[in-house]
C-alpha cells in the first residue's frame, strides 16, 4: 500500500495541496489500511472471536468507535470507552505504528 500512496502524493499532488476531499481520503484509507487490517485481523482470546466483529456487534457501540481513528474519525464525547482486552491490544497496536 506504501506504493499506491507514494503514486497518490506525487500524481495528485495538486489536489493533496487544495484539500480535495476525494484524494485526501483516499491517501488517508491507503496509508491506514496495513494497520486497520491488523486490527480487524485481532482475536479476543477468550471469546476466541474476532475483535473487531464483537465491537461491531456489540449493543454499546463504544468499542467500535475505536477501529474508526487510523481514518480520522473522533471518538464521540459519550462514548464509555470498554476497556476490555481487545481494547487494550488495539491501543497497542496504534502506540507501536505511531
Amino acid at each position: 500500500m506504501a506504493w499506491f500512496a507514494s503514486s497518490l502524493r506525487s500524481s495528485c499532488a495538486t489536489d493533496l495541496s487544495d484539500q480535495n476531499l476525494f484524494a485526501v481520503s483516499a491517501l488517508t484509507g491507503l496509508q491506514a489500511f496495513d494497520l486497520m487490517r491488523q486490527a480487524a485481523c485481532s482475536v479476543d482470546p477468550v471469546a476466541n472471536a474476532y475483535c473487531y466483529v464483537e465491537a461491531v456487534a456489540s449493543s454499546d457501540p463504544s468499542s467500535y468507535y475505536f477501529y474508526q481513528l487510523p481514518l480520522g474519525q473522533k471518538v464521540p464525547q459519550f462514548t464509555s470507552g470498554a476497556c476490555n482486552s481487545c481494547t487494550k491490544s488495539l491501543m497497542s497496536m496504534y502506540l507501536a505504528a505511531l
